[in-house]
């Protein structure tokens, strides 16, 4: 009777299989011997890589073997590491690290704090941006307790990302600076290719941050200044795409499709996971698909929003910009009488809306009282110690002020009385049907940069401006504006500048919360509106950029101004 083929192919198996294991075992029990350093450096001679999962292993059977609290902390922390984009996979490893810290109380420099930052990366990555954000407090605030200097700037940088993401791009701005310049001054040196990697990695997030905030200029200005110093280093494509994009702002659409060409191998390069971001290939996506539409290629276009739409489905990962892949999708099908996939894209654009919405809403709520204010705050304590040691020492040398400030007050006094003598003071009330209070601004200038008469045209077309409500329009900016007052964009902005002590965007920004006020104080309907709705109709092109103006102004954002309103 033979012996049926299959089983002798499942007996083989069954031998290999059991090979295999007890080679790996053997392999990972012979590696017991080693130490945590040998152990950890041979992982990261293949990090990311399944030959590194070995030594990942035997890391942790030796700390748990030795009953080593710190190892198998840093065991667990490996693991999420490896499997950091498998969702699922991450958190196992990275959640019972947590509760075997919180369980024994685990505390050093590093510990627990660097394992909550590890998890909000790994929310962050799935598109979970509030529950990240709880989690990079939490960090910070840990890593505050310990003085880490290093990581406490690093989860600064995570916290401008979200920022960003979220509209805050002045905050955003002034993270990235202070991180840069934190880099620079402790490790970033041009021979140094790791160091240089992270200094041109944060030009570059820095130069995105000016973009969003169509501060294109300033935005190509520092990404300039990046790519002299980044030949051949692995993050110079970031910058080469940068500016792509950066071309596309300037109508060069040709070249920002070739940039943008150049780098996408390595941005849609998933297992490189030092560089790999979803965001940027969102916006790699967008911007040729944009190019294209400029130069009327449609049906390439096309084709890169519907990647972008595959993109966003398949990773969760939200933000702001997507929006616009929705609408371009809506409108073209819109032109193809495709009603079954418009109705498809409205839904999306509708559900992406409303968790942009409810996420923009908790994350600024949440940075502003748990991150922007204790930051204030210790400002504050600063400033006042340093006053105080300053008021200290200033009492020994009062008498030598005394003296030296006598002898110069009437030779000030003469040239601040010629002064006076030479200034014009320029006033502008705010009046809005005797609901808004008379706010007088003033601006002293020593030396007219236009003549009398030009401001006063300037400024009676200004007053035309305000009366017709041109400014309710939406995409204005300087050029714009000053060319619907038939006058120069320079004389505008001076003039402006002058007068009301404001730039020409804020200028028009806080006529239109104004006018949006008194339209909420006095329509009930206008109130029923989504923030989107209201945003759009005054003049704003985000909901985000009108939340962010409305409380600006005001210091409550518009969604609880209305809630006031109707109770």
């Amino acid at each position: 009777m033979f012996f049926p083929f299959y089983k002798f192919l499942l007996v083989v198996s069954l031998l290999f299989t059991s090979i295999i294991n007890a080679y790996t075992n053997k392999n990972s029990d012979s590696l017991l011997n080693n130490s945590y350093k040998e152990l950890t450096d041979k992982y990261y001679k293949y990090e990311y890589l399944k030959e590194g999962l070995v030594y990942i292993k035997a890391y942790l059977e030796k700390a748990k073997l030795e009953n080593n609290t710190k190892s198998i902390l840093k065991g667990y922390h490996f693991y999420a590491d490896f499997y950091d984009t498998n969702y699922k996979q991450a958190t196992v490893y990275i959640d019972s690290a947590i509760v075997i810290a919180e369980k024994t109380n685990f505390k050093n420099k590093f510990y627990p704090a660097a394992l909550y930052g590890k998890k909000a990366y790994i929310e962050r990555i799935e598109g979970n941006f509030t529950v990240a954000l709880d989690l990079y407090l939490k960090e910070l605030k840990l890593f505050k307790k310990s003085n880490n200097n290093y990581n406490i700037n690093f989860t600064k940088y995570n916290i401008g990302l979200l920022k960003r993401d979220y509209g805050d791009f002045e905050g955003a701005k002034t993270i990235f600076k202070n991180h840069l310049k934190f880099i620079k001054k402790t490790k970033c040196k041009t021979h140094n290719k790791v160091h240089l990697s992270t200094c041109l990695g944060l030009t570059y997030e820095l130069s995105r941050t000016y973009r969003l905030n169509n501060e294109i200029d300033s935005a190509s200005i520092i990404n300039s200044e990046g790519l002299k110093i980044a030949t051949n280093n692995k993050a110079e494509y970031y910058l080469v795409f940068n500016d792509g994009i950066l071309d596309f702002y300037k109508g060069e659409y040709h070249s920002c499709i070739n940039k943008i060409s150049s780098t996408l191998s390595k941005l849609e390069n998933v297992s490189d996971r030092d560089n790999y971001d979803i965001y940027n290939l969102i916006d790699a996506y967008l911007f040729l698909g944009k190019s294209y539409e400029a130069l009327s290629k449609n049906k390439k276009a096309f084709q890169f929003y519907k990647k972008t739409d595959s993109l966003t489905v398949a990773s969760n990962y939200l933000v702001p910009e997507t929006k616009e892949v929705y609408s371009k999708l809506i409108n073209h099908y819109k032109i193809i009488n495709d009603s079954k996939n418009q109705l498809i894209s409205v839904n999306k654009l509708l559900q992406i809306d409303s968790i942009l919405d409810r996420n923009y809403k908790y994350i600024n709520n949440k940075l502003e009282y748990d991150y922007d204010r204790p930051n204030l705050i210790k400002e504050k304590e600063l400033l006042i110690r340093s006053l105080q040691n300053n008021n200290s020492d200033q009492s020994k040398t009062n008498w030598i002020l005394i003296s030296c400030l006598l002898m110069s007050l009437m030779g000030f006094s003469l040239v601040y009385y010629k002064k006076i003598i030479n200034t014009k003071r320029f006033e502008y009330k705010l009046k809005n049907n005797n609901t808004k209070s008379e706010n007088k601004i003033e601006k002293i200038i020593t030396k007219p940069i236009v003549s009398e008469e030009v401001s006063v045209k300037v400024l009676s077309a200004l007053q035309n401006f305000e009366n017709k409500k041109t400014y309710l329009k939406p995409n204005l900016n300087l050029n714009k504006v000053a060319k619907t007052l038939n006058t120069n964009s320079k004389y505008l902005s001076i003039v402006i500048n002058q007068t009301y002590n404001k730039s020409v965007v804020q200028y028009i920004n806080d006529l239109r919360i104004e006018y949006v006020i008194l339209k909420l104080k006095e329509d009930q309907k206008f109130r029923k509106y989504t923030i989107k709705a209201i945003a759009i109709e005054i003049g704003f092109n985000t909901d985000q950029a009108f939340s962010k103006a409305f409380h600006k102004k005001t210091g409550v954002y518009p969604s609880y101004f209305i809630k006031e309103l109707n109770n």
